[in-house]
């Protein structure tokens, strides 16, 4: 077990804050309203460096200059700074991740990547599920439909429209997602094939589970037509589903 460490110098210094920095916080927060000069005796750095510093952070949210005063700061408290410097830190992270999503876009892929195993299987479905925003689609056997019923629950409470096809509805399932029964026949060939995982139109994973023989193999792409292609048979397993259960015979008439 990693020993606690109770410096606050070196607590600050792993938000990101320079030494000095955190020195003349640590000074502002035991003798505010101070000036520089005072906080320099106080911290033990050069007059010159405890300017410059107290500039970057008054920038950073944590001092503020009291007003009507000759030069004078005061700390902000620590829950109001640490939050700022929090905020600050998520704004930045999600504006990179948006530049970086661009970037992604922008690229078309046709390679698809292969995960051996089950553990690495169900990683993969859970990963694809826990990324969907609008709509993510299922058709799976048993074992792998119990190894994400939670994820697909915790998809649909958040508004994500999940579309399930199994055997039998999994008594988890909340009422909200959409089942479609599978036939056991349409289940075979489902196991044969593989199970198909689609998230917004925009990845899919395939993965076939031999039971009986303990394999799992899958692959997953971000190609659109290979996803387009999946989403088609998914569908049109519901449809020969439906078309049976109802007695339809849409090309003809018996």
């Amino acid at each position: 077990m990693a020993e606690q460490n109770d410096d606050p110098v070196e607590t600050l210094a792993q938000l990101g804050l320079s030494p000095n920095e955190a020195k003349v916080y640590i000074a502002f927060l035991r003798e505010s309203p101070a000036t520089p000069y005072r906080i320099a005796k106080e911290a033990g750095i050069p007059l010159g460096k405890v300017y410059e510093v107290v500039q970057r952070l008054v920038a950073r949210g944590f001092i503020a200059e009291v007003t009507g005063t000759d030069g004078g700061y005061v700390a902000k408290e620590p829950d109001a700074a640490l939050t700022y410097l929090a905020d600050r830190f998520r704004a930045t992270a999600q504006a990179a991740a948006r530049k970086l999503a661009a970037l992604k876009r922008g690229r078309k892929h046709y390679l698809a990547w292969n995960v051996e195993g089950q553990e690495e299987v169900i990683l993969s479905g859970r990963r694809i599920i826990a990324q969907a925003i609008s709509q993510v689609t299922i058709a799976a056997p048993a074992g792998l439909v119990d190894e994400w019923i939670g994820d697909l629950t915790k998809q649909a409470e958040a508004g994500v429209r999940v579309k399930l096809l199994s055997v039998a509805r999994p008594p988890e399932l909340p009422a909200g997602c959409e089942w479609h029964r599978l036939s056991p026949a349409n289940s075979m060939q489902l196991l044969k094939s593989g199970a198909v995982v689609t998230a917004d139109k925009s990845i899919v994973l395939f993965a076939s589970a031999d039971a009986q023989a303990h394999s799992f193999q899958g692959s997953w792409t971000e190609n659109t037509v290979i996803v387009a292609m999946a989403d088609e048979f998914v569908a049109s397993l519901v449809f020969i589903e439906e078309a049976f259960e109802n007695q339809w015979v849409p090309w003809g008439e018996s």
